[in-house]
This record gives structure tokens, C-alpha cells and sequence, in this order.
């Protein structure tokens, strides 16, 4: 989540820090989303279960002390501090957690993919351009700049895989859910089973191919 920084928070994780992890967030979410328009739905479930349970896995070890090659040369170069002390790769962790929710109860590629692009363009824009450019406080510490951008970028995403209508109303819902504060519940979670909540709703009362 986007932030405007106080000098202690900037001290604790610095922005280029957070840029660099945010880029990578954009760049995964985007593949991953390629994937689940492309690949068989049990390779899915299947690649997914594996990722928890190595993320959960990697988690522990490194909180115990453990060093795992690359792994650790990552989480030290990319993952917050406080994450590091208390639940290394939380992220990840929740963002596949609520990935095998949505391939377990929703079952359609192309809502889930919707889902994890505006968790990966509108996410990823919102914290870089918040760190950046935020200027103007809205909710907590988000910035105005940061959610239009959050809306911005996962409407262009959303574009290329919904109707106008739909992709308007899915980032705005996910602009809307990450407002909440990161301290409430993990946005990894909220805005992917979010918005898939709310495609599945307006496919129910307006109708659309679910599949591609």
C-alpha cells in the first residue's frame, strides 16, 4: 500500500526499496494472469497448492534463522522490515492464499484474472505513484494521487479482458477496497476476492462469457 511517509517510516523502508518491490509485484501479476488464461484449470490448482505450501514453507525457515540461497538475497533486498521480524513473503502468501480461494469457488479464468490484474496494476501504480506524487491525504496515509492511479491503471488493464462497463465498475471497486487500511486485512486478499465478487454479480444481473 501506498503511503505518505513520515521520516521515521522513510528510514525504516526506504521508497526506492519500496518502487522495486512494487515492480516486481506489476510484473508477476501480470504473468501470473497470462497463465490462468492459458493454462489447464488443474495445472493451476496444482502449481498453486505448491507455491502456499514452498511460501509457507520458506516463511518459517527464514523466520527461524535459516538462509536459503537466492531466496534470502531477495526477501532481504525487497521485503519490508516488519514483514522480515514477523511473517517473511506475507504477501505472497496472502495473494496465493486468496488465488486458490478463487480457482476452488469461482472457477473462471477470466474472472480471476481480472482479479489478479487490477491486484497487480492497481496495487503496484497506486504505492509508486503514492511515493512519489502523493501530495494529498484521503483515507489514513493514502494518497489522492495514488488512488487514481490505482483506478487508472487497472481500468487500462482490465480493458484489454472486459467490456468498458465492467472494467469501470471492477476498478473502481478495487480502488474503492484499497482505501481500507493494510493494518484491517491484507489487500492481497480483499481486492482480488473483491472484485471477483462483484464481476460474478454484475455477469449474474447483466450477463457476459465468463470463459475465454
Amino acid at each position: 500500500m501506498r503511503m505518505l511517509k513520515s521520516d521515521q517510516e522513510h528510514q525504516e523502508f526506504m521508497p526506492s526499496k519500496e518502487v522495486g518491490r512494487k515492480l516486481i509485484h506489476i510484473l508477476s501479476g501480470i504473468i501470473i494472469a497470462y497463465l490462468i488464461l492459458n493454462l489447464p484449470y488443474f495445472i493451476l490448482i496444482f502449481l498453486t497448492m505448491l507455491g502456499l505450501l514452498s511460501t509457507l514453507l520458506i516463511s518459517y525457515l527464514v523466520k527461524k534463522g535459516f538462509r536459503i540461497p537466492l531466496i534470502d538475497q531477495i526477501l532481504n533486498s525487497y521485503e519490508r522490515e516488519h514483514a522480515m521480524a514477523n511473517m517473511p513473503a506475507k504477501g505472497v502468501l496472502m495473494f496465493i492464499l486468496s488465488l486458490l480461494i478463487l480457482l476452488i469457488l469461482v472457477r473462471s479464468p477470466l474472472i480471476i484474472a481480472s482479479a489478479v490484474i487490477t491486484l497487480a496494476l492497481g496495487d503496484g501504480f497506486a504505492t509508486i505513484t503514492g511515493i512519489r506524487w502523493g501530495k494529498h491525504r484521503l483515507i489514513g496515509k493514502k494518497s489522492l494521487e495514488g488512488s487514481a492511479a490505482f483506478f487508472l491503471t487497472s481500468f487500462t488493464g482490465l480493458s484489454f479482458l472486459l467490456s468498458p462497463l465492467y472494467a469501470l465498475i471492477a476498478a473502481f471497486t478495487g480502488t474503492l477496497i484499497e482505501m481500507i487500511p493494510q493494518e484491517v486485512i491484507d489487500d492481497n486478499i480483499t481486492i482480488p476476492l473483491g472484485v471477483s465478487a462483484v464481476l460474478i454479480f454484475l455477469i449474474k444481473i447483466w450477463g457476459g462469457d465468463t470463459s475465454i
